[in-house]
């Protein structure tokens, strides 16, 4: 058994977008955290499955993720303190806020 840290967000859709952030490129959805993290442990299998057929080793380190909230201070406002509906998404290559 192998543990992956995933991340969950909002769907602007609706449902929810996870991903496996130690696995490049391994993303699916579903419409309620549940079904969300069903997808993300298929992809995740179907993922592995792919690099043992080409030869391929898992991502070093894929175990060794840690989880941290950080406070960032943007002009007057805290992050730390806006509420979670004013953040939208953290993406490895993206970081986007909503302004009203």
């Amino acid at each position: 058994m192998a543990r992956f840290l995933v991340y969950l967000e909002p769907a602007e859709e609706g449902g929810y977008i996870v991903s496996a952030p130690a696995l490049p490129g391994c993303v699916t959805q579903g419409e309620t955290k549940e079904e969300a993290l069903a997808m993300i442990k298929d992809a995740i299998s179907g993922y592995i499955a792919s690099l043992r057929k080409h030869g391929e080793p898992l991502p070093a380190n894929y175990e060794a993720a840690e989880f941290e909230v950080v406070e960032v201070k943007v002009g007057n406002v805290a992050w730390a303190d806006c509420p979670p509906s004013n953040l939208i998404a953290w993406r490895p290559w993206r970081l986007s806020a909503r302004r009203d």
